[in-house]
């Protein structure tokens, strides 16, 4: 997390659509600590996830039918 973002413990991490991976606004989990190295400009955190990933049974595939038009215009922009 960029030392520009305000975090606070408590505060709930949800998926930020910049990747065609996730899409925005899901829900991950809560900040539980956080530390900042004086020589580095980010953030880390450390996270209690919403869901026990090691406890799963099923889990949602999501096509993202929009991906390569999508890629391309982020290329145009780049």
């Amino acid at each position: 997390m960029p030392r520009q973002a305000p975090v606070a413990v408590g505060d709930t991490i949800v998926t930020g659509g910049r990747s065609f991976i996730f899409p925005q606004g899901i829900p991950i989990g809560k900040v539980d600590s956080f530390t900042l190295d004086q020589n580095e400009s980010y953030y880390t955190l450390q996270v209690q996830l919403f869901n026990d990933m090691t406890n799963i049974g099923h889990v949602y595939l999501i096509e993202h039918e929009d991906k390569e038009e999508l890629q391309a215009l982020e290329d145009i922009n780049d």
